[in-house]
């Protein structure tokens, strides 16, 4: 939050889902705190997060850890019936719904995954872009004065394998854990990294939400585009002159192939990727 107060005016989050500075990022998190603790949400609730990536994502996520909670990511493409599994094993009794897999094929997708996990009406959000801007919304709220509930040994969020090899499993990880690490990876990249990065990973796996979380503590732009495609990251990257990016090396390769890439050499934590034909050092 001090570092909101300290770049207000400049852009925290830009792309999928709209974009806002720190001050309307900040003014959200705090408001839809008060909005969670009024639903009930206190010290070890636990709150799912079914989204693409976009600014509500982020802001819903900083928002749950601050009123106390524990953020359970739940990966964007699963359906409700297999989502509603791992809330239960979770013993989940909250849910952020924004737009993911789900709900492009049922805009209901909300109330059916909630019925499924035993998550009652009124412990339900849609946080949806086309339903609210979490960015904008409380912007002309009264601040709250409430303390920051957040523990930083408590569980921040809980993450789940890809269940490829076997079933998910959950893994719970503290505000200190995640601290520790964007620091660290802050202290290895300030001499080089930009001001701006783009994450092409999800937000709900741990290197998408690490990326995004380091880069806002060094009071730089996330921008999280619609799609990893490399005509939608080379687009992005140009719109906003994304400096970094943060991906798989599967990303940094299809950009390498990409028609064009040529003029849309994009920096990897700071360094240039390879041209065309020059693979290597990803």
């Amino acid at each position: 939050m001090r570092l909101c107060r300290d770049y207000p005016g400049r852009l925290a989050i830009v792309g999928n889902g709209g974009s806002c500075t720190y001050e309307d990022m900040r003014k959200g998190i705090c408001g839809l705190e008060k909005r969670l603790r009024g639903m009930g949400v206190k010290q070890g609730s636990r709150v799912a997060l079914w989204s693409y990536n976009s600014a509500n994502w982020l802001i819903a996520f900083f928002a749950i850890v601050r009123a106390g909670g524990t953020a359970v990511l739940v990966n964007y493409s699963m359906g409700s019936a297999d989502a509603a599994e791992l809330l239960a094993m979770t013993e989940t009794g909250f849910l952020l719904c924004g737009d993911n897999g789900e709900t492009k094929k049922d805009p209901d997708a909300m109330r059916t995954l909630a019925s499924l996990a035993g998550i009652p009406e009124d412990h339900c959000l849609d946080i949806r872009p086309a339903s609210v801007d979490l960015g904008y919304v409380y912007r002309d709220e009264p601040e709250d004065d409430a303390p920051d509930a957040s523990d930083e040994d408590a569980t921040a969020f809980i993450i789940f394998t890809s269940g490829t090899t076997s079933q998910p499993k959950a893994v719970q990880i503290s505000q200190k854990a995640l601290s520790f690490d964007a620091d660290a990876f802050n202290a290895n990249i300030g001499e080089y990294a930009g001001r701006s990065v783009c994450v092409a990973v999800p937000l709900f796996h741990i290197l998408g939400l690490l990326m995004s979380y380091a880069y806002l503590c060094r009071g730089a732009t996330v921008c999280l585009p619609a799609n990893y495609k490399p005509e939608t990251l080379m687009r992005e990257i140009d719109a906003y002159r994304i400096s970094d990016m943060a991906a798989v090396g599967a990303i940094y390769l299809s950009l390498a192939d990409a028609e064009g890439f040529e003029k849309n050499v994009v920096p990897n934590g700071g360094r240039n990727l390879p041209e065309p034909g020059r693979r290597g050092g990803l």
